[in-house]
């Protein structure tokens, strides 16, 4: 650039070559003060955007310049780093009352295989092709098919005596899902001599009580019984 003197005295103003660049600094404060944003704005914080459109000087505009830029930059970190996958379980937290299950609710192999051979039993003696499904962990217990090919969805629950059964979240959910083809039966009294009990549509007709520790729908006894219907 080139300073002349005219006839007044006065010193011209500083030319720029047509040829000469902009400086890069110069048209970044400018756009910002000419509200364009930087890139990427969705990923600053309102505090900081409103910081780089209010500062008064060239220093606090060059500040919170370095602050959003730093901001920008750990914003695109943590996206780099985000992948899709499975929820993993870490871990959890039992926390105990002072109400027990009792011995009742207690799990005991032989009992609950009692259970079984009684469902079986009772699936073959009414003409139907019992499937022990038991080990797969589908929220029933046995795949039952009649001559039609219509298939029942059994839960299996034995007890020692009589008393509350409990259901899983994902036997409820199997409950919900399959309605009137989704039976509960509960064996009471397997020590001694079992009682099968049967129960057609367990999420439309019995209201279980809720309990918070391993997700389980608790049903009573008197319930059960109360009921129960031939199928």
């Amino acid at each position: 650039m080139n300073h002349q003197n005219t006839k007044g005295g006065e010193v011209a103003k500083p030319t720029t070559s047509p040829h000469q660049q902009p400086d890069k600094s110069t048209t970044s404060r400018r756009s910002g003060r000419n509200g364009s944003t930087p890139e990427k704005p969705h990923q600053l914080s309102i505090t900081t955007i409103n910081r780089l459109f209010t500062a008064d000087n060239k220093v606090d505009r060059l500040r919170n310049y370095i602050d959003a830029k730093v901001e920008l930059e750990n914003c695109i970190e943590q996206e780099r780093n985000l992948t899709m996958s499975m929820p993993r379980f870490l871990g959890a937290i039992r926390i105990t009352g002072p109400e027990d299950t009792g011995p009742a609710m207690k799990s005991d192999p032989e009992i609950e295989a009692i259970g079984m051979r009684k469902a079986m039993e009772y699936e073959r003696d009414n003409g139907r092709i019992p499937e022990d499904v038991s080990s797969e962990n589908l929220g029933f217990d046995v795949r039952s098919t009649d001559d039609h090919g219509k298939k029942r969805y059994i839960e299996v629950k034995a007890r020692a005596k009589i008393g509350e059964v409990d259901l899983t979240h994902n036997e409820w959910f199997k409950a919900k899902r399959f309605r009137d083809d989704y039976y509960l039966y509960v064996v009471y009294n397997a020590a001694t001599i079992p009682e099968l009990h049967v129960v057609r549509d367990p999420w439309s007709n019995l209201t279980p009580e809720e309990r918070i520790e391993v997700v389980r729908f608790i049903i009573k006894s008197q319930e059960i019984i109360e009921k129960e219907e031939d199928y």
